[in-house]
């Protein structure tokens, strides 16, 4: 059985801190597995950021990305503008550096 390749991606900002992921801290990626629907995720967006957010598939396809706890912004993308690295399989904690 094959391993999942992994990806690292520091986190740099508190946006995901309702989800206990903050400033700091190193999300460790399951490299093109298939995210997860209500849990974090890696994906960059059509405005070229690379993001860590939760991830929601919609009926008609369209990607929501939120931030934790849900509230200013929302990120909702036509099916294929935002390409999804993987489902966030851990955390290290980084101690806001």
């Amino acid at each position: 059985m094959n391993k999942p390749k992994l990806g690292r991606i520091r986190v740099c900002d508190d946006s995901m801190k309702g989800a206990g992921i903050n400033k700091g801290d190193i999300c460790i990626v399951a490299l093109g597995k298939r995210p997860v629907q209500g849990k974090p995720c890696a994906a960059f967006t059509p405005t070229c950021k690379l993001l860590v957010r939760t991830y929601f598939k919609e009926p008609t396809g369209h990607i929501q990305l939120r931030r934790e706890p849900a509230g200013k912004k929302l990120l909702v993308s036509a099916p294929g503008a935002v390409m999804i690295f993987g489902p966030v399989v851990t955390v290290e904690k980084g101690g806001g550096r």
